[in-house]
């Protein structure tokens, strides 16, 4: 449920996704058996109303697999009204590589002479002359590119974060449901993202640099009866490594068509196995 973002329709029992990118307001989804359906509000609160619909309607007698999918915070930023004034008078510091990027690439990415770099990356600056934030919420010519560049990196993040806050709230609804209905503690929750993400970074927003911000994904397991909390792990596993890991918490052997493995020993124990991947 929520965003899928593939040409070809989710092979499942149930699905109600947005088709392509989707919109931020009043999107439209496809809903297995129904076509297009149109919902009104934020996608953030639609998605989850949806969530929140399937599990209340569900069978309830087997236990259930769900893809809970946001759209948000997929730029161009959009946060539902109610968060407008959320962070409205924060003054938030800038990273310092948005100011003094020591490492911004090799010849070719910023040219010989770094001719390129007028021209490299959407900068939250007015660095790149085409594609830069400044356009977006710095506008005013009075201000000199530092002026500039500080007020669109501080319009970007509060954007960003805002989006981020529905999305946090929206997932305690969520929570909320699997307590009261007395199966929180039963069900085993993944939380990730699809990419990293920078902020200002280097002076560049999106995900399609190799550094660091971009690299490191957010991904949280919780399962109390056998993933002690606070464990933590510097482990590498892969999204192709997901669906054994999910079959193995159900009991069931990883098919042989699956390239990836169960990284579940590695949940459990904080330890990595002989054979992990390096």
């Amino acid at each position: 449920i929520g965003k899928w973002h593939l040409k070809t329709d989710p092979n499942f029992d149930y699905y109600k996704v947005l088709p392509g990118q989707g919109s931020y307001m009043n999107p439209t989804f496809k809903e297995k058996g129904k076509g297009r359906v149109k919902m009104q509000g934020h996608s953030s609160d639609c998605i989850t109303d949806s969530v929140l619909a399937y599990l209340k309607n569900r069978d309830k007698t087997t236990p259930f697999f769900l893809k809970y999918h946001f759209k948000a915070p997929h730029d161009m930023f959009q946060n539902a009204p109610r968060y407008e004034s959320y962070l409205a008078d924060v003054e938030i510091p800038e990273p310092e590589s948005l100011w003094d990027n020591k490492n911004n690439g090799s010849i070719a990415t910023r040219g010989h002479k770094d001719e390129l770099l007028r021209y490299i990356g959407t900068s939250i600056g007015r660095r790149n002359l085409r594609r830069n934030y400044t356009k977006n919420w710095a506008r005013d010519p009075a201000l000199n590119d530092d002026q500039a560049k500080r007020q669109a990196y501080l319009e970007y993040l509060k954007k960003f974060l805002r989006c981020v806050k529905g999305v946090d709230d929206n997932l305690k609804r969520v929570i909320d449901y699997l307590k009261e209905n007395g199966i929180y503690d039963n069900t085993v929750i993944m939380y990730t993202g699809d990419q990293g993400f920078m902020l200002g970074e280097h002076d560049y927003q999106d995900k399609r640099w190799a550094y660091e911000e971009s690299m490191r994904m957010p991904f949280i397991v919780r399962y109390p009866k056998t993933i002690k909390a606070g464990t933590r792990t510097d482990a590498i596993v892969e999204n192709v490594d997901f669906a054994p890991t999910i079959l193995d918490f159900a009991g069931v052997a990883t098919p042989k068509y699956m390239q990836g493995r169960s990284f579940k020993s590695i949940l459990e124990t904080g330890r990595e196995p002989r054979d992990a991947k390096q």
